[in-house]
């Protein structure tokens, strides 16, 4: 083996492109805990995916309602979308909040005007009888 053709030191920010690349040149294949997949690890797992997955049972993926994604959208994505949609649901509930309070407001401003134009007439009467 010559100098070039040394094994270079694995960097930690290998794309997959390179992983794969890797593991095709090498032809193995290792998982992320550092398992080395073997001949039969690997016909293990074509089998199963051959057979096919519930994709109910996956962690992360729920059923579509009506203008949400399918269970077939990458997790990131809905749970991007989760986040925004509790988001906003918190933005309503706050301006529901808020609507509230300046209702109470509006009120109290009312009484308060209404308070102050019945002491202005009974100023009024009161400089008329003296």
């Amino acid at each position: 083996m010559t100098d070039n053709e040394k094994e270079q030191p694995v960097s930690e920010e290998v794309t997959k492109a390179e992983a794969i690349e890797r593991a095709l040149a090498t032809e193995q294949f290792v998982t992320k805990s550092g398992k080395v997949l073997t001949d039969e690890d690997l016909e293990a797992l074509a089998d199963e995916a051959e057979q096919g997955y519930d994709v109910t049972s996956l962690q992360g993926v729920v059923q579509p309602l009506p203008g949400m994604p399918t269970p077939f959208m990458p997790t990131a994505y809905v749970s991007a979308m989760d986040r925004v949609l509790v988001a906003l649901e918190e933005t309503e509930n706050r301006l529901s909040e808020l609507r509230k309070e300046r209702d109470v407001i509006n009120a109290e401003i009312k009484v308060l005007v209404e308070e102050q134009e019945l002491l202005e007439r009974m100023a009024k009467i009161k400089k008329k009888t003296v």
